[in-house]
């Protein structure tokens, strides 16, 4: 005589179909386990609740990565040719800078300055200090550059980025 089929976890899957269909399919086995403890008062093992889902083909809903879709430049437009191509060399004053932002840590703080140097004097023209890494302190720092130096037609300024 032959035994009938009984589903013995029927009751569970029911549960656990309720709480995934209730929380709109979002979840894994995982949050579907914690829901049915704080919703019904069921603890049931995490191995069960993935071994039942899967019975049940519940899936959660899996989120996309967000990717930056913004990018409408292209990557020559930003970032010019190299025309001092390592002549770190001027003969006269104001035709090629140098800029660096280099950081250093002061106690437990990060200080962050921003230099710009000519290289035919080989001497800094303008610096700035700041405790954070963004474009003002650059900015700030060929604001005091300009107006240390007014007449800078022809001027080439480098920087590694």
């Amino acid at each position: 005589m032959k035994r009938l089929h009984t589903d013995k976890d029927k009751q569970d899957k029911q549960l656990i179909r309720g709480t995934f269909e209730y929380y709109r399919g979002v979840y894994g086995y995982r949050q579907t386990q914690l829901f049915l403890y704080q919703d019904h008062g069921v603890w049931m093992n995490h191995k069960k609740v993935f071994r039942l889902m899967q019975e049940m083909e519940l899936c959660s809903r899996v989120r996309c990565k967000y990717h930056h879709s913004s990018r409408n430049w292209n990557i020559s437009d930003r970032v010019t040719k190299n025309i001092l191509e390592r002549k770190f060399q001027a003969e006269a004053p104001n035709q090629k800078w140098v800029t660096e932002v280099t950081q250093s840590r002061i106690g437990d703080v990060w200080l962050y300055l921003s230099a710009i140097k000519d290289l035919c004097q080989n001497e800094i023209i303008a610096y700035q200090t700041s405790l954070h890494n963004d474009k003002q302190l650059v900015l700030q720092t060929f604001s005091k550059a300009f107006e240390k130096e007014k007449d800078v037609t022809g001027l080439i300024v480098h920087s590694d980025q």
